[in-house]
């Protein structure tokens, strides 16, 4: 129980009321992968937040840890034909967005659709943005002076900056397989630039 509940307040009674009710709406939470399937663009994930329970019983405390939630479709930047794909991996972290209302006839159609069911709010109707990050687990290096794609640890990335692309690639640049330090055409002839292809 509610220690307010026990004061002749109403509006006391009240606040208390609208905090109860507040418990059960989910908007946002931080979370872990903890499995992902591409093929479906989904993540399974367990928030990393751990509520606490009011025993009524007892007045006193207790964690609670939230369950891992299934089928959390996963956004990845895109639009006009294009999007910017990672390969997710189990302890990525990632930041729960919950839809204020069901997702399920959208998500299985990708149309307007009633929904199949009336719940808000709702642990089942999960967004994941995956790359939200802990102190711990935050980059070293971060550029404040361009865009970059990057990996973790920072030693390969491309970046657009100040008009120019800068590429860092220390195991190399392939295209199209082709090792872009060291190949070789056939068919070079001096005084020329025509060449065969590269092999």
């Amino acid at each position: 129980m509610d220690p307010r509940e026990r004061l002749d307040s109403l509006r006391v009674a009240i606040q208390v009321s609208l905090d109860g009710r507040q418990s059960e709406i989910w908007t946002a939470l931080p979370a872990k992968v903890t499995a992902f399937d591409p093929a479906r663009m989904v993540v399974q994930a367990v928030p990393t937040i751990v509520m606490q329970y009011n025993d009524p019983l007892t007045g006193t405390t207790a964690p609670i840890a939230i369950r891992p939630i299934n089928d959390i479709p996963v956004v990845f930047p895109g639009g006009g034909g294009y999007t910017l794909t990672f390969p997710v991996q189990q302890g990525d972290e990632c930041l729960l967005v919950f839809s204020s209302r069901c997702i399920d006839g959208w998500w299985s159609t990708g149309a307007a659709a009633p929904q199949g069911d009336l719940r808000m709010h709702d642990l089942s109707d999960g967004f994941a943005f995956v790359g939200v990050r802990s102190l711990p687990n935050a980059l070293s290096g971060i550029s404040t002076s361009g865009v970059q794609l990057r990996s973790n640890d920072g030693t390969s990335h491309v970046e657009l900056s100040g008009g120019r692309i800068n590429l860092v690639a220390p195991s190399g640049v392939y295209i199209n397989g082709i090792h872009f330090d060291t190949h070789e055409h056939t068919g070079v002839q001096s005084g020329s630039s025509n060449t065969g292809g590269p092999v």
